[in-house]
């Protein structure tokens, strides 16, 4: 197989090309394919399909959360923990509490500017982290 830089993840989905219906190629014929084998694809030469890495939500999230916890907006906060499967328990005020899959309890509160303070994204990205790696431990 020949990559470009993608990890091998089950997000790969096939690109057919519908200028000239051609599932192997989105080029004239004439071009050779290899020229078009570049930036974020990926060529699989057992089944010749071009495949595209499609990022979810959650992952582009988490992406941004780690390189700048401080520069996350409060709403992007929220999304994050319930796609990463956290439940919002109760609000008392300006605290939310959320509980994480294995139960591990987490205040949060929105800062002053509208963005999520960073030391609790840092906190939800430890634990995260943790959880993940105990479900990956646990299944082998």
């Amino acid at each position: 197989m020949i990559g470009i830089g993608l990890p091998m993840t089950s997000n790969l989905l096939p690109i057919t090309c519908t200028k000239f219906n051609n599932p192997l190629r989105c080029a004239p014929p004439s071009t050779p394919l290899r020229s078009f084998i570049r930036g974020s694809f990926l060529f699989d030469i057992c089944s010749a399909t071009i495949y595209s890495y499609i990022m979810t939500r959650r992952e582009k999230l988490i992406t941004k959360a780690g390189a700048n916890p401080k520069g996350l907006s409060f709403s992007e906060f929220q999304t994050l923990l319930s796609q990463c499967g956290w439940m919002l328990d109760h609000q008392t005020g300006s605290h939310q509490i959320w509980y994480s899959p294995g139960r591990y309890r987490l205040s949060v509160q929105e800062g002053r500017t509208g963005k999520a303070k960073g030391y609790q994204v840092e906190q939800f990205l430890a634990r995260y982290e943790l959880e993940r790696e105990e479900a990956e431990s646990g299944k082998t």
